[in-house]
């Protein structure tokens, strides 16, 4: 379950305490694929990123619950834990997974409001403008776009 500071679970385009069993999980052995393995078993269509530290009161006053998070690969199935653990709170895992479909992102990673530039995602990676015109960005996507840099990236502003 993820968990943002006052102990309440949040969904996909959040960073949040990653929690198991109502203890945190540390961060040996964690990687993107334990990320993308864990997010995709809570429902979502991947991590968007991860990280580790005591950012949250609260961490204070939970066990760790499981430690040494290796996967193989993006499934569940293939990974390995250990329930006991040689962690403190600094090393809990912060994590935020992504919802599927299309995101707008800030450059924290971070969801964005109405009329704010931010870079389009989807399933956690970025969006190229191949193919892309305005016709199908404001009738198909209902967003407004503008080329940022020499990247083939699109920033795009939420118009809605």
């Amino acid at each position: 379950e993820l968990i943002d500071e006052n102990g309440d679970s949040v969904g996909a385009g959040v960073e949040a305490l990653l929690t198991y069993g109502g203890g945190t999980v540390c961060d040996d052995s964690f990687t993107d694929n334990s990320a993308n393995a864990i997010c995709k078993e809570m429902g979502f269509t991947g991590s968007a990123r991860w990280s580790n530290g005591l950012k949250y009161d609260l961490q204070n006053n939970l066990t760790i619950a499981l430690d040494d998070v290796t996967c193989s690969d993006e499934d569940w199935a293939s990974c390995n834990f250990s329930t006991s653990h040689n962690c403190g709170h600094s090393e809990d895992v912060f994590l935020q997974c992504g919802a599927g479909g299309f995101e707008l992102i800030d450059e924290n990673g971070g969801p964005v409001g109405a009329g704010v530039e931010a870079l389009l995602t989807y399933g956690g990676g970025t969006v190229c403008d191949d193919s892309f015109t305005d016709r199908v960005n404001r009738r198909k996507w209902r967003f407004c776009w503008s080329r940022c840099g020499s990247t083939s990236n699109l920033r795009w502003r939420n118009c809605l």
